[in-house]
């Protein structure tokens, strides 16, 4: 499924005049394509990961959430180069339809392709209706808001009135509660009522986010949990992106509502996410696939507040990425504020596709400017 049109490695640059950011992220890209595209009876999948030093290594397609990821990759690819990429991301989304299940009379995506018994994570779900709804909105294929809907019928089966209300994170385990698919699901509900105009999203959306701020949040940084137990225990473990998509629904509501309230919130969680997370060098903390959240979420509120921090704090840490965050071989590792200093020896899918997806947002950023 290769795209782009470039073909070679992507070895680290030595040259004081940084690629522009498209560049950065087709020249990934092409690695992604050439490493990890599938081949044969998984031809139209991309892998999980490679291991260049284990012959004979054989991998599987991505799980729902590395195929989420990629799919919004590709989105942004195709954002930035309409012609040259909808067609590979429109073929991507019917690669992934492999992972669709029906279960007790509802259909949802399963984490592994061609299930034989449910698997589901509501949040895996919540992530790929934003990269349909995105998708639909770049190439008003309908059958793809018709998937955002339906996967959204999913998700909402999750949800229930123990602690008050709340989605729980997976099908089989109902557990606990996380920010983790509460707050990315009240954005994929905010986003379909900007869409749809569906008035019932909008409630929806208000709901989710009121319980996982209720619950969730951390009152003294604003910064949010990873989880509350059916006992009412709260995990305080925090992730970056459970508080960047709490931010985009912050963002969202302060669109549909033009109460203030929402934006001065969405900055002051912003603001804590800055100081928790980034560096100085332009590194950022955690996982990439989480990094990448909380990078775009920055730029959110950026649209928002008018402030041109916003989008040089990304872009600073997109120039760490490319200058010190590359392996020799131009490929990226799980997390974004390491330097590799030897070849990788597992070339994971998600990590490299969220770089690709941070890259192509800030060509995208850029060209808004002019």
């Amino acid at each position: 499924m290769a795209i782009l049109g470039i073909i070679g490695a992507a070895a680290p640059s030595t040259s004081t005049a940084l690629p522009s950011f498209a560049v950065r992220g087709r020249m990934t890209q092409a690695l992604i394509d050439r490493t990890l595209a599938g081949k044969g009876q998984q031809a139209g999948f991309y892998m999980d990961e490679a291991r260049p030093k284990e012959p004979g290594f054989k991998s599987h397609p991505a799980f729902a959430w590395g195929a989420g990821v990629q799919l919004s990759a590709l989105n942004a690819a195709a954002n930035i180069d309409p012609a040259a990429n909808r067609a590979a991301m429109l073929r991507y989304v019917r690669a992934i339809d492999t992972h669709w299940f029906v279960y007790n009379g509802i259909g949802g995506f399963c984490a592994a392709d061609h299930p034989n018994q449910p698997d589901r994570y509501y949040d895996d779900n919540a992530w790929l209706v934003l990269d349909f709804l995105e998708g639909y909105e770049l190439t008003g294929d309908k059958t793809l808001l018709k998937r955002a809907r339906d996967t959204m019928k999913f998700i909402l089966s999750g949800e229930d009135d123990k602690l008050g209300g709340g989605i729980y994170w997976h099908e089989q385990r109902k557990e606990s509660k996380h920010t983790c698919i509460n707050a990315p699901a009240a954005v994929c509900a905010l986003r379909l009522y900007q869409i749809t105009g569906e008035k019932s999203y909008l409630a929806i959306g208000q709901r989710l986010y009121d319980w996982t701020k209720a619950k969730l949040q951390d009152p003294a940084d604003g910064l949010y949990a990873d989880n509350v137990k059916l006992n009412g225990k709260v995990d305080n473990t925090k992730f970056s992106y459970n508080s960047a998509l709490m931010i985009r629904a912050a963002c969202l509501l302060f669109d549909v509502t033009s109460d203030k309230a929402y934006l001065t919130e969405a900055t002051r969680v912003a603001t804590a996410s800055e100081a928790k997370w980034c560096k100085p060098s332009g590194a950022m903390g955690g996982p990439g696939y989480f990094a990448h959240l909380l990078a775009e979420a920055f730029l959110e509120v950026g649209h928002r507040d008018h402030d041109p921090r916003w989008a040089q704090l990304v872009s600073k840490t997109c120039d760490f990425l490319w200058q010190k965050n590359q392996d020799p071989n131009g490929y990226f590792p799980e997390h974004w504020d390491t330097v590799p200093t030897a070849p990788l020896e597992k070339i994971v899918l998600m990590p490299n596709a969220s770089v690709v997806r941070m890259f192509f947002r800030m060509e995208a950023e850029k060209a808004a400017k002019h």
